[in-house]
């Protein structure tokens, strides 16, 4: 599994997965292409200093999908 860098059309930006957040996704059998998914198609919730969360409900998964992202969202 690779960090990235990949494109967020949505963000117009690069996006990089930390080595931690890539091990976090494999316990919970979640891929890169969702991890994607999420960030393209995701509710976006806009934090204090620039972060941001974007959460998706995935069918037939009973977590939500929940990343976070740095300054400058």
């Amino acid at each position: 599994m690779s960090g990235g860098p990949y494109w967020s059309a949505r963000f117009q930006r690069r996006v990089w997965f930390t080595d931690h957040a890539l091990a976090r996704a494999a316990e919970r059998n979640i891929s890169v292409n969702m991890l994607l998914d999420v960030i393209e198609t995701g509710t976006l919730r806009e934090g204090e200093s620039g972060h941001c969360w974007i959460w998706k409900m995935i069918e037939g998964r009973d977590d939500n999908l929940i990343l976070r992202g740095g300054a400058d969202c």
